[in-house]
């Protein structure tokens, strides 16, 4: 049986975080807006070399994707390497793999040096094929991972996988964490160098510019640089809505039962579904993650029932402790965003992390912090936010655009069906007089009804009955079930509608 409560296992066994509301006007040297693993991570190398860092986060620092991970530290991404090397060249194929590298290391000599206590263990990291088609494309990246100088290898059996495998590319020397343990102390790390961070503190706007500041509704921060490091950057002037997809998966915590894979695992075709086994103390877990669809689509699947199935069958877990989801940034050219903000004086941007941020954004912390200093590396060229690669983006800036076409077509086509309330709990899109409105009735048999317009970019959302929320289809902004926003770019919440598809006054 699966929780009520959606929480993750790095939330429930950590504690609650406490900052400060940001309440006047400030100064900083840099004002980091995001307090996920790349705010927190730039902010704490700025502080080191002396400068007056300012994080400010909406909700919870290390709450949303950053405490929402499987967590593992690696620069195995999947099959990435073949398809960096035809679309960028065996160079900049050789800087992700040095930068990711690097990342895996760097963790560990902060957590050594700072004196983390957070369950950070070395593993092998493994992509799994069931196929000979998937085992050529496996064979086929080995190849290139060596050429690249990686701890990659081929290997036709795993123990530690419970069920038939065709092979598997292993790299060697990986590693995974528990993201909040260390997150919470990095930023206690801050603090003691002189750095501020607020919580429940909105970002509305920037000021880019000679006078650079945030804005916020209750203060504002100067500053002579600021870092844009939320999930999708809200403040766009790269163009980023056409340049990313928004990505949700789901995650579970269980009791390993008999067996406890020791590794980290994910497949390289089909339905997406990775596990690992993470320990802290005496107790075990084995993590399982999966069930990925573009935020705002699939709508009607419970795809947490459908995740501890798949796990049950293929791994034999016992109870599930906990489940939780994540939604994550994905660039259209598979290489994340890091760098000076397009159009912006002295606005910094990192986004598109394609569920791999355990390392690329610390990858971005290095990047950005180096960039403020003045300093030049050639990482910066590769993660640029001015490139564009086309053919490496063609596919994915197709299917962006026909998802996005086809929720403004959702919008202005007429609707044949009339008024048809969803059941209890649960959300429905319905037309009327021509207007979309997004319709949820309560467990009470209350009926509560919003315009399913997003307020970031007027598409129309589209209900998680999973997670009880209105999604957007086009750039991932979220909703709860009372229209308010939980998650950006959006940051208005979706108006009051009656039924007859008027407006109600706020």
């Amino acid at each position: 049986m699966l929780p009520k409560t959606i929480r993750s296992l790095w939330t429930a066994t950590t504690p609650e975080t406490d900052y400060p509301e940001l309440s006047s006007e400030i100064e900083a040297d840099v004002a980091i807006v995001g307090g996920g693993m790349a705010g927190l991570s730039a902010a704490y190398f700025l502080a080191k070399e002396n400068f007056k860092v300012a994080v400010i986060e909406s909700s919870r620092i290390a709450t949303g994707t950053s405490g929402n991970t499987t967590a593992k530290v690696t620069s195995q991404h999947n099959l990435k390497y073949a398809f960096l090397k035809k679309h960028f060249g065996s160079r900049k194929a050789r800087i992700y793999a040095d930068s990711n590298q690097w990342a895996i290391a760097e963790t560990e000599r902060i957590i050594r040096e700072e004196k983390i206590d957070c369950d950070f263990t070395r593993s092998p990291a493994y992509v799994y094929a069931l196929t000979d088609e998937g085992f050529e494309d496996i064979k086929r990246e080995n190849r290139i991972c060596q050429e690249l100088g990686l701890p990659s290898s081929v290997v036709e059996e795993v123990e530690s996988i419970p069920f038939p495998i065709r092979g598997a590319i292993k790299f060697e020397n990986q590693a995974y964490f528990h993201p909040r343990k260390y997150l919470l102390a990095l930023a206690d790390k801050i603090t003691d160098k002189g750095g501020k961070i607020f919580e429940n503190t909105e970002a509305v706007s920037i000021r880019s510019g000679k006078n650079p500041a945030v804005i916020t509704a209750k203060g504002n921060i100067r500053a002579d640089h600021i870092i844009v490091a939320t999930n999708y950057p809200f403040f766009d002037r790269g163009l980023f809505s056409l340049r990313t997809s928004q990505s949700r998966s789901y995650g579970l915590a269980a009791n390993p039962g008999n067996s406890c894979p020791e590794g980290m695992f994910i497949n390289n075709e089909g339905e997406v579904f990775s596990f690992r086994h993470h320990k802290s103390g005496e107790k075990n877990w084995i993590i399982v993650g999966g069930e990925n669809h573009i935020a705002g689509e699939e709508e009607g699947k419970d795809h947490f029932s459908s995740l501890e199935k798949s796990a049950g069958q293929k791994l034999m877990v016992g109870n599930v402790e906990y489940i939780w989801s994540a939604q994550d940034s994905i660039s259209i050219d598979g290489v994340p965003f890091i760098g000076k903000m397009p159009n912006a004086e002295n606005v910094y941007v990192t986004t598109g992390y394609g569920k791999w941020g355990m390392t690329t954004s610390l990858v971005s912390a290095k990047i950005l912090a180096d960039s403020i200093m003045g300093k030049n590396s050639e990482w910066m060229n590769l993660y640029s936010p001015l490139r564009f690669n086309f053919t490496a983006s063609f596919s994915e800036l197709f299917d962006l655009i026909r998802r996005v076409s086809r929720s403004y077509f959702r919008y202005i086509r007429k609707d044949k069906s009339e008024l048809s309330e969803p059941d209890l709990d649960e959300g429905r899109i319905i037309a009327s007089k021509g207007k979309k409105i997004a319709v949820y009735k309560d467990k009470s048999g209350n009926i509560h009804s919003y315009s399913a317009v997003c307020t970031h970019l007027g598409c129309i959302v589209s209900w998680n009955s999973s997670e009880k929320t209105w999604d957007c289809p086009c750039h991932g902004s979220r909703f709860d079930k009372d229209g308010k926003v939980i998650h950006g770019p959006a940051r208005r919440s979706l108006p009051e509608m009656d039924m007859e598809g008027v407006e109600k006054e706020s």
